[in-house]
């Protein structure tokens, strides 16, 4: 039954990996440009930290829309609430996979390649990467400088998980409430977007941290229950 569903939501699927991909070439084609135009000897590896970024926002409104589409289909079509969550979370699940995949893939790939690529297609004589041992300075000339911006490889793991349970919860709720749920979601999420920062910088963040992680976990908790108990939304 699974394998059917996925196969029939195989575009779904994709959708994804083909946004994290495109974002991908989109960055390194930019970059390519801006050394082209500029001359710079300078360039910056931003996969590492874009990708689960881009990812997160992806896999969360892929979530909440699977939610709202799919579960009252599931039942319209004879399968039980616990039949429909199932299906629904192998889904999700296996586009947290491919998301995951792509952002440790592409993070790989772009530090193995492509440093090497810009220093062919540029003509500069080496590379120095800003964690590697200092270059002396009769060396510098002609040097194509590389700052790499990435995360712990269990940060994407992490950040696709709360995403996904964002969207699940997200999906919940407005399938629960309606308008005004969408309205509270939008809130909570412009709420966030704008102290987030001040957050990260307050002196007890890490209590924070955990009582965000608690209540994130009670209401994924509250929007299992709610999907396995609630009726048929015609």
């Amino acid at each position: 039954m699974l394998k059917k569903y996925v196969k029939l939501n195989l575009d779904d699927l994709i959708l994804g990996p083909a946004v994290l991909l495109g974002l991908f070439l989109v960055t390194h084609v930019v970059t390519v440009v801006a050394l082209a135009l500029t001359h710079e000897s300078s360039s910056v590896l931003l996969s590492g930290v874009l990708l689960p970024i881009a990812g997160g926002f992806v896999l969360g409104i892929i979530s909440m829309c699977t939610v709202l589409l799919s579960h009252d289909l599931n039942q319209r079509f004879g399968r039980t609430r616990r039949r429909s969550l199932a299906l629904i979370s192998g889904q999700v699940l296996a586009e947290l996979v491919l998301c995951l995949v792509c952002c440790w893939g592409l993070s790989a790939l772009e530090r193995a390649v492509f440093p090497t690529l810009w220093k062919a297609l540029f003509r500069f004589d080496r590379i120095q990467f800003s964690d590697s041992s200092p270059v002396v300075s009769s060396h510098l000339e002609n040097t194509l400088f590389i700052e790499e911006l990435s995360l712990s490889w269990f940060w994407p793991l992490l950040i696709l998980l709360g995403a996904l349970a964002l969207g699940i919860i997200a999906g919940t709720v407005i399938r629960r409430f309606g308008p005004k749920g969408g309205w509270t979601i939008w809130l909570c999420f412009m709420l966030s977007m704008f102290l987030g920062t001040d957050l990260v910088h307050m002196p007890h963040f890490p209590i924070v941290l955990i009582i965000g992680a608690v209540l994130l976990l009670l209401a994924f908790l509250w929007s299992i229950y709610e999907l396995l108990h609630s009726p048929v939304h015609i």
